[in-house]
């Protein structure tokens, strides 16, 4: 079901949007639910993809609160309160005034985030593709996409190094220099 949203303009739309996912989700009655506390926050070569998830999931968070201007503590809120990642996008995307074009959450959010990664980090819609293609999921892409932006290099190589157990994101971003708790500020000045 398509949900249209109306704001006061109260809070600035993004924010507007997350007040009310975190309030009105579907975990608020239990605010713990997809609660994940990242106890593997910098790399270490003895256990080389036990970063991975968090770069996943810091770089994806970097990259809503760079496109969308939304403070990062609320997004990682938001989704500590049980909203999905594809909620996100969606609502965050919805507020700016896009159209959905698709009552699938998972087909609406992959879409935004494929034109997001296009438009705003520059990737060729093909590469884009091509990169889908190998499999990535969204936090993949906009990962593969940050480093092949930064690097100069493609996502699907780059994903495929993953996929094919060559290398862990940690490993890759080590090896760029890329150093953690700068990701959203690098994602800043590669999107300005």
């Amino acid at each position: 079901m398509i949900r249209k949203i109306v704001f006061a303009g109260l809070l600035p739309a993004g924010l507007a949007v997350l007040a009310l996912t975190a309030v009105a989700g579907p975990a608020a009655a239990n605010p713990a639910i997809n609660c994940h506390c990242f106890q593997d926050r910098s790399y270490d070569p003895r256990r080389p993809a036990a970063l991975d998830p968090y770069l996943l999931a810091t770089t994806q968070n970097s990259l809503l609160a760079v496109v969308f201007e939304v403070p990062k503590r609320q997004l990682v809120r938001s989704k500590m309160g049980g909203t999905p990642n594809d909620r996100i996008w969606i609502d965050l995307h919805l507020a700016r005034g896009s159209q959905r074009e698709s009552d699938d959450d998972a087909a609406e959010a992959r879409r935004i985030v494929d034109r997001t990664v296009s438009e705003r980090l520059g990737i060729p819609e093909e590469e884009v593709q091509k990169t889908r293609e190998m499999g990535a999921e969204n936090a993949q892409l906009i990962l593969a996409a940050f480093l092949a932006r930064r690097e100069e290099g493609s996502a699907a190589a780059i994903f495929n190094e993953v996929k094919e157990e060559k290398a862990s994101w940690g490993q890759i971003l080590t090896r760029a220099g890329v150093v953690v708790g700068e990701i959203e500020d690098e994602l800043r000045r590669l999107l300005n």
